[in-house]
């Protein structure tokens, strides 16, 4: 078989390397027909209820919530509810602002389920004023945490504690870092929360020490607790009266007592005989030496030091 002429090889080799469709020169003035599209399937939308789950594991990221608010009108509605689910007041012109935004939208008072009330220095009046400002406006709050970090105790009103009443969605009670006047000022605020099944306590004490047994009379069995919290308190037989007065102990399902002196650690066999089989939940941090503990260290500290 005879060798193949070198045009013949070039022929063959410029219709392999030919493109398959026909490029229009640069000096033709037609605009080549465009192939015709396939019909193309939109991809499925995601349930509203769906992209909500998400922006609710955003919480509490409130840069993420207020661009979550901005995307579209379907996502502002439960961005929102996130946003305003906590408020932290530290001041006077704090509350008046918030107090304002109930006036104006009242939806944003029925997002609240968690009122954090945290004065700053010189601002513990905040405490003596955010019934009056709040109650009636949130329907749906059911944390209330009070630190005044043990500033003064501010001039209560006479119808503080009225004012307090009307939160009565309230279950979950944190008092921390409170001097009250007295005993009586102590139970007065705690037993004013109707539906109160929740009471936790850092760092709270009264002045006064001395106490009016009939006073505490008045306030027989008024909270049914499931759940009681004592960190770093200093037991008496006062606080055990008022303790088992006005508390139902045998609804207790949690009892969390830490930073306990071994001289109060009959204080809570008693409690715990009280309670009986109901308990389910049990902490305890028994301190030796109570004097030897330094007085600054804070609540994540503490949980080193806690016995179950």
């Amino acid at each position: 078989m005879g060798l193949k002429s070198p045009s013949k090889i070039l022929r063959r080799l410029a219709r392999a390397l030919k493109p398959k469709h026909k490029c229009p020169t640069p000096a033709s003035k037609s605009v080549p027909t465009p192939a015709p599209q396939k019909h193309m399937t939109p991809l499925p939308e995601l349930p509203l209820d769906v992209y909500e789950l998400i922006i609710d594991f955003v919480w509490p990221d409130r840069d993420a919530l207020l661009a979550c608010a901005l995307t579209c009108r379907a996502w502002y509605a439960r961005s929102r509810a996130n946003l305003f689910y906590r408020v932290e007041l530290y001041n006077l012109a704090q509350l008046s602002q918030y107090s304002a935004q109930l006036a104006a939208d009242a939806r944003v008072g029925h997002a609240l389920r968690e009122l954090y009330v945290t004065p700053y220095h010189a601002q513990s009046q905040l405490l003596g004023e955010f019934p009056f400002a709040l109650a009636g406006k949130l329907p749906a709050v059911s944390r209330l945490r009070i630190d005044i970090r043990r500033d003064f105790y501010p001039y209560i009103a006479p119808g503080f504690h009225t004012a307090l009443a009307r939160f009565s969605s309230v279950t979950t009670l944190e008092l921390w870092r409170v001097q009250f006047p007295t005993l009586g000022d102590f139970s007065a605020l705690v037993c004013a929360l109707p539906g109160l099944r929740s009471l936790a306590c850092w760092m709270v004490d009264w002045v006064k020490k001395t106490y009016d047994a009939g006073a505490l009379r008045d306030r027989k069995q008024c909270l049914k607790l499931h759940s009681l919290e004592l960190r770093d308190m200093d037991w008496s037989d006062a606080f055990a009266d008022w303790l088992f007065m006005a508390v139902t102990v045998q609804h207790l399902r949690k009892v969390s007592v830490l930073g306990v002196a071994t001289k109060d650690v009959e204080y809570i066999e008693h409690l715990l005989e009280a309670a009986g089989s109901c308990v389910r939940s049990l902490d305890i941090g028994i301190v030796p030496r109570r004097s030897a503990r330094p007085r600054t260290k804070t609540m994540s500290e503490w949980e080193g030091e806690v016995g179950k």
